[in-house]
C-alpha cells in the first residue's frame, strides 16, 4: 500500500517518541484559551469529549492517557483539552459536531477547524497509531465551519437529542423531521445538515440526501456522509427484515452498490447477513455466513468463535454445524482461551459426539479457572453432556 511521505514521517514520529515525564497533560480554562495557545504554538488541538456517567471515559483517564510514550507524542503535536459534553459550552460543541456516544474525540486545526473525529475506548499503542493517522492531512475531514460559530440556531427537536437531563432525550420522528425541513429554504446550511444526520429521514429526504451526497462531502467531509450512509442502509436492512421483504433488501444493497465507496461485495455481504439474522431464515444465513467467515475471518480467533457460537445457538442441521467444529477448532488452535473452548464443547454437544464433547467441556472449565472466569453454564453443560447416550 503505497503511504503518503507525511504519514510515514508521523509514523516514524510515533514510533521513536520519548517517553514524556507524565503522562497526556490537559489545559485549563475556556475554549478561547485553548484556541489563543493553539495559534501561538501553531499545533493541532485535542479534544476529550466525555460525559461523567461514561465508564469508557474513565478507562481512558485511568489506563490511556496516563501512559507516558503517549504524553510526549501529545506535547510535541496537540494541546490538549477535557470537555464535558453535557455542561456548557461542551453542550454546544456536541450539537455543533452532532457527538452523541462517548469517549469520542475531536482533533482541531488551531484555529479551530474540525479535522478529525474517532470514538471509543482504545490502549496507549492503539491510540497512539490513532493520533498519528488523525495527523496526516490524507486522513482529515474537509470540514469548513469553525467552532467560533458555535451559537446556531437549532430546532427544539435536536437540542433535546443534546438536554442535560437523559430522561427528556428523545429522537424525533422521520415526520417531525420532514415537517421541519420543509420549512427550510437552504438545505444545505450547517444546521440541517446536523438535523439530516442526527435524525430518521422520510423517503422523501432520504432520496434527496443521497442525490446530493457530493455536495454535502464538500461542504462537511466525507465521514459523516458515510457514516449517514450507513445508517440509512442499516435503517432499510431492519425495515426490510420486519416485512421479510425481499424486494426491500435487493433494493438496500443496490443502494450499497451506489452508495458505499469501498469493498461493496463485503459490505453486501454482510448486509444480507444481517438480514436473514433477523428474519430468522438460518439456511440462507449459513449459506452466506460460511462463504464470508471462509474468505475472511480464518486467521481470526474471535471471529471465528463468534460465528461458531452463532451456529449453536440458531442452527440445527449437522453438516452446518460441523463447519462450527472446524471454526471452535481452529479458532482454539490460533488463541486457545476458555470463551472458545466452551464453544467447541457446545457444539460437539449438539453434534451429538459425547467422548469428544466431555473432554472438551472439562478441558473448557479448566481453563475458566485458570483465568479466573465463572464456568457454571458449562458445568451445567457437562451434567446434560452425560446423558448424551
Amino acid at each position: 500500500m503505497k503511504h503518503s511521505k507525511s504519514f510515514l514521517t508521523l509514523a516514524l514520529m510515533a514510533s521513536f517518541v520519548p517517553a514524556f515525564s507524565t503522562g497526556v497533560v490537559f489545559e485549563q480554562g475556556v475554549w478561547t484559551d485553548v484556541i489563543t495557545k493553539a495559534k501561538k504554538e501553531n499545533k493541532s488541538i485535542f479534544v476529550d469529549a466525555y460525559t461523567d456517567w461514561c465508564g469508557w471515559c474513565k478507562v481512558m483517564d485511568k489506563e490511556t492517557f496516563p501512559d507516558k510514550k503517549l504524553g510526549g507524542f501529545f506535547k510535541e503535536h496537540f494541546i490538549s483539552y477535557k470537555m464535558n459534553m453535557e455542561v456548557g459550552e461542551g453542550i454546544k460543541m456536541a450539537m455543533k459536531y452532532h457527538v452523541r456516544s462517548y469517549p469520542t474525540y475531536l482533533i482541531f486545526s488551531p484555529e479551530g477547524t474540525l479535522l478529525y473525529k474517532v470514538a471509543g475506548y482504545q490502549k496507549p499503542d492503539d491510540f497512539l497509531k490513532t493520533m498519528t493517522a488523525a495527523l496526516d492531512k490524507s486522513n482529515q475531514m474537509n470540514y469548513p465551519a469553525t467552532f467560533e460559530k458555535m451559537d446556531l440556531d437549532y430546532p427544539e427537536f435536536y437540542k433535546l437529542l443534546f438536554d442535560k437531563d437523559k430522561k427528556k432525550r428523545k429522537n424525533p420522528s422521520a415526520d417531525e423531521v420532514a415537517k421541519y425541513l420543509d420549512s427550510q429554504s437552504d438545505l444545505f446550511s450547517e444546521v440541517n445538515w446536523n438535523v439530516m444526520c442526527s435524525s430518521e429521514l422520510n423517503d422523501k429526504y432520504r432520496d434527496l440526501f443521497l442525490s446530493n451526497i457530493s455536495k454535502y462531502k464538500e461542504l462537511y467531509g466525507a465521514a459523516d456522509v458515510n457514516d449517514k450512509v450507513n445508517g440509512i442502509i442499516q435503517k432499510n436492512i431492519k425495515n426490510s427484515a420486519e416485512k421479510k421483504d425481499k424486494t426491500g433488501l435487493a433494493f438496500t444493497l443496490a443502494l450499497v452498490d451506489k452508495y458505499v465507496p469501498k469493498e461493496k461485495e463485503q459490505a453486501k455481504i454482510l448486509y444480507q447477513m444481517n438480514y436473514y439474522r433477523q428474519t430468522q431464515e438460518w439456511t440462507e444465513y449459513a449459506g452466506i455466513t460460511i462463504n464470508y467467515v471462509e474468505k475472511n475471518a480464518m486467521n481470526d480467533s474471535h471471529m471465528l468463535n463468534q460465528y461458531a457460537w452463532d451456529f449453536y445457538e440458531n442452527i440445527s442441521d449437522k453438516q452446518l454445524l460441523a463447519r462450527a467444529e472446524e471454526w471452535a477448532k481452529k479458532s482454539i488452535e490460533l488463541k486457545e482461551e476458555y470463551a472458545n473452548s466452551d464453544t467447541y464443547a457446545c457444539v460437539l454437544y449438539k453434534l451429538g459426539k459425547k467422548e469428544e464433547a466431555m473432554k472438551a467441556a472439562v478441558h473448557a472449565i479448566e481453563l475458566g479457572k485458570k483465568e479466573n472466569v465463572a464456568t457454571k453454564e458449562t458445568e451445567s453443560l457437562l451434567e446434560k453432556i452425560k446423558l448424551l447416550k
